[in-house]
């Protein structure tokens, strides 16, 4: 009885013991769920489809790196309060570099990781610009008159962090499934334009910030096999 312990630690230890692999490039695809946050300016989550690829880079024991590259839409869905009944639909061109930790990598069966890192979005595409310079923008006098001309503009980078849990299996030969659920969110204000109020005299503190919630599964496979 006294050895049954170590015995299951090492059955366990042996079990779990990550082999230093090949690179794996994997094609994914899955859905993302996204919203806008800031200081009254939330709406409804935007549910749309999240395609791209990865690639994982093994570079000691447990430790790897996992690099994406994403077309992400985020934003928010109509709004029937704030946002004249059209919705903040920003599209990305998203690249993530995320540090990958094994915690479970048996020779067979899935592995269990936990991922982490920066990633930064390219807006290539949006909607809503004109409504949020309607409400929120900035007023430019024109001609010295009491006409406004009003702008406002969202950022061509948005910088973020993400994080989340990621799995891979290997099926048969060198094809390997994947799978991930990723939170993402901006660390710094989407928006270009400050914001101001109704009026058109009066900062606001906040700015606009993307959150967005993926799980994505993928098929790949190992370089030089």
């Amino acid at each position: 009885m006294k050895y049954f312990m170590p015995a299951v630690v090492i059955v366990v230890l042996s079990l779990s013991a990550p082999i230093f692999g090949q690179p794996v490039v994997a094609l994914r695809w899955g859905g993302n769920m996204s919203k806008i946050g800031g200081s009254l300016h939330q709406g409804p989550p935007r549910k749309t489809m999240r395609i791209g690829a990865s690639v994982n880079i093994p570079i000691k024991n447990r430790i790897s790196l996992q690099a994406y590259a994403d077309y992400a839409r985020k934003g928010s869905d109509k709004d029937y309060i704030y946002y004249y009944h059209i919705g903040l639909l920003i599209d990305y061109i998203e690249l993530s570099g995320l540090g990958v930790f094994k915690i479970f990598a048996p020779s067979r069966g899935p592995s269990l990781s936990i991922l982490a890192g920066p990633t930064i979005a390219f807006k290539i595409k949006n909607r809503g610009e004109e409504i949020m310079a309607r409400r929120y923008g900035q007023g430019q006098t024109v001609n010295n008159s009491e006409a406004k001309i009003y702008s406002f503009y969202f950022k061509t980078i948005d910088l973020g962090l993400a994080g989340g849990i990621g799995t891979q299996m290997k099926i048969f030969g060198p094809l390997i499934v994947t799978a991930d659920i990723l939170y993402t969110r901006s660390i710094r204000p989407i928006n270009k334009t400050t914001f101001y109020d109704i009026a058109g005299d009066m900062p606001e503190e906040h700015g606009l910030t993307n959150f967005a919630f993926s799980a994505c599964v993928g098929i790949g496979v190992e370089l030089g096999r």
